[in-house]
């Protein structure tokens, strides 16, 4: 089966074990920003992609952990654009919460044990002050860009997803493509089990082509839902 053709509107960018991606449209989209200290890297990406950091209009976080929001301040500082975050995420953003990790698979237990005794970074991110909490839907065609934005619940309280018009998502860490990033599996962490299940099935639910995680992937459809049929719509 031949690989399924980009999107004209995502350009990912990797970051390391983890990725940020542009959404061009005439009011360009930066989703996510990478862990500490990468600001460099995402403006060396934009100004690839033919976009001046000033020129972003949007900095939207698929959620709070520092692995994503880890650049937001810098990147706001160089830039006008507006900090936009789920609902249930803002403290996290704004460092006025400390992060509940409860691992969802194997190596997010591995993690939480090496965190007991090393200091693995995860909440050492720059405090950033978001501007608007998605609390429901968000359409994305004014941005000039076939999709929406939505709730999704589970890896954290405010966790979003993407999904555009063309047949792409981007899910954040919904879905985890660790250890293997060419597998797709559970997220390390899962805030709420039942949330997050209730979450993966309702993007499945659209059938999205092509599905974007930030660690590892992407990935088809129909891969992931041979990875949980249980998800996967009828």
């Amino acid at each position: 089966m031949p690989a399924p053709s980009p999107s004209p509107y995502i350009v990912p960018i990797q970051l390391g074990i983890v990725q940020a991606f542009l959404l061009r449209g005439k009011r360009p989209i930066l989703v996510d920003t990478g862990t500490p200290d990468g600001a460099k890297a995402i403006v060396q990406a934009l100004l690839k992609a033919g976009i001046e950091p000033a020129d972003l209009d949007l900095i939207l976080l698929t959620h709070g952990h520092y692995d994503h929001a880890g650049n937001a301040a810098a990147l706001l500082r160089m830039s006008s654009a507006t900090l936009a975050v789920g609902l249930g995420d803002g403290a996290l953003v704004r460092k006025s919460e400390t992060p509940s990790y409860r691992a969802g698979n194997w190596l997010g237990r591995l993690f939480l044990l090496l965190r007991r005794v090393v200091d693995v970074g995860t909440e050492n991110h720059e405090p950033a002050q978001p501007h608007w909490y998605i609390a429901g839907e968000l359409d994305l065609h004014p941005y000039g860009i076939p999709g929406r934005v939505i709730p999704t619940p589970g890896h954290t309280p405010g966790s979003l997803s993407i999904l555009l018009e063309t047949g792409e998502a981007i899910v954040g860490d919904l879905i985890g493509g660790l250890p293997i990033p060419q597998l797709p599996g559970r997220p390390l962490f899962i805030h709420d089990e039942a949330a997050w299940r209730e979450s993966l099935r309702r993007v499945l639910a659209e059938r999205p082509r092509l599905i974007y995680p930030s660690h590892g992937g992407p990935f088809t459809f129909q891969r992931v839902a041979r990875a949980f049929p249980w998800a996967a719509p009828a």
